[in-house]
Parts: C-alpha cells; structure tokens; sequence
C-alpha cells in the first residue's frame, strides 16, 4: 500500500509589453531620399526572481496544502487543524498529524526480511517525514524538538520491526543461528539509512535543547528530549561493544 502524497507548489509568471511609435513622413524632396526607420528599441530583460533566504522563509507560514478529503479517517482532525491560520496550532497539528499518517500508512503492511518491504515502508512514511521536515523549518525551538523526535521515533520503530521480522532459530544448532545470522547481515545494511537518520533527528532535539535551556519548562520538550538523551546513550554503549 502506498501513502497519498500531499505536497503541492503554485508560481506565477509577469509579462512585459512594449509600444513604438513610427513618424509621418512630409513631402519628399527630389533630390533626397526618405532615411531607414529607426528599429524600435527592445524592452529590458525583467529582473531575475531569486530564491527567498532562510530568514524570509523562517517568517512564511506552513505552505504544504493539506488534502483532508484524502486523509485516512483516523487523520482527520489533526489534518483540518493543520490548515489552521494559527501558525502555532497548524505546526503542532502537523506533528501529530505526520505520526497518525505513518501508522494509517502503514497498518496493512506485511513485513518480511526483505527489500520489498522496506520499499513499501518508505512509500509509507516519506509524507510524513516531509510533513515533519516543514515542521522544523517553519517552528520555534520548542516545536523543533517534538517535530525532530517524531521523526526520530517514527524511522527507529520502523527498524526495530524490521528486525522483528527475522525469525529466531528453529534450534540451537549451529546451522540454523548461522541461518538467523545470515539473514539479520542482509536485512541491517537495508535499514541502515533509517537507523542513521533517526540518530540525526535525536542528535538535533539534544543539540536544540541545550541551546535553549529555558524550554524545560515545557512538559512535553522536557520528556522528548529526555527520551532522546536515553536513546544517544543507549546508542553509544551499543556502539562501544
């Protein structure tokens, strides 16, 4: 199954018109001839568009169009509230409406140990890692956080049911653990790139909060972002071994 993929851009474009005027000829003398006409002067090039900077594109509202009509059911709610003309309400909808798609996405999969299914993952979740990117780039520092740990979450669950997928050995024999092995050293270089990127989006909430102190007084930045230093530790004893 397929995720519905929401994001959409408009651009315009400006038209430039030009007007010449030609001038009356009097009565030609014999001895002389009428000169050329002069070429009508071209129009200047119009201006290239440039790309607005980061600091514009801090200010902007979200810009993604939220089909609702498209939502799974479930997702609903959350995706009305994410057209909000509240900024603070839309991001915030936006985060758990990014979590609501990658679960509805994603219910009818049937996983196995292999590429097909991490293919079928992506598909599931993409919009809403995307969804989740916008977050980042339009929210304060508090929003940041609880948008760069949903993602987080999102592909490190992925992984771990992934890895659930490979069955444990039928026996203890060495056969069938160098079988489970087997299968478990082709399936981790396939969600690699999920368990790597969570590890960014957790690295950010740590990065994030650490420059803005204040914001443990914020209930639910305190609990993502103490959830996030267990996970970097936890990571970096796994990594020691």
């Amino acid at each position: 199954m397929t995720a519905a993929h929401l994001l959409g851009m408009r651009s315009s474009f400006v038209i430039a018109a030009l007007w010449s005027a030609t001038a009356l000829a009097g009565p030609a003398a014999p001895t002389r001839t009428r000169p050329a006409p002069r070429a009508p002067a071209q129009a200047a090039p119009a201006p290239a568009q440039t790309a607005p900077t980061p600091a514009q594109s801090a200010t902007t509202p979200p810009v993604t169009l939220i089909e609702v009509d498209e939502l799974p059911e479930a997702c609903l709610e959350m995706g009305k509230l994410a057209g909000s003309q509240s900024k603070t309400q839309a991001l915030s909808a936006r985060i758990s409406l990014a979590s609501c798609l990658a679960d509805q996405n994603s219910k009818s999969l049937v996983l196995c140990d292999c590429e097909q299914s991490v293919i079928d993952v992506n598909e599931a979740i993409d919009p809403s890692l995307a969804l989740l990117d916008e977050v980042v780039l339009y929210g304060d520092p508090a929003t940041r956080i609880l948008a760069r740990y949903a993602q987080g979450e999102i592909l490190s669950g992925f992984a771990q049911r992934m890895l659930a997928t490979v069955p444990a050995p039928l026996n203890a024999s060495e056969e069938a653990i160098a079988l489970r092995d087997t299968r478990l050293d082709i399936l981790l270089p396939l969600i690699q790139p999920w368990q790597e990127r969570a590890r960014a989006a957790y690295a950010d909430v740590d990065k994030i909060a650490r420059a803005n102190p204040q914001l443990a007084k914020n209930p639910a930045v305190l609990a993502a972002v103490r959830s996030t230093r267990a996970k970097l530790s936890q990571s970096a004893q796994s990594a020691k071994r």
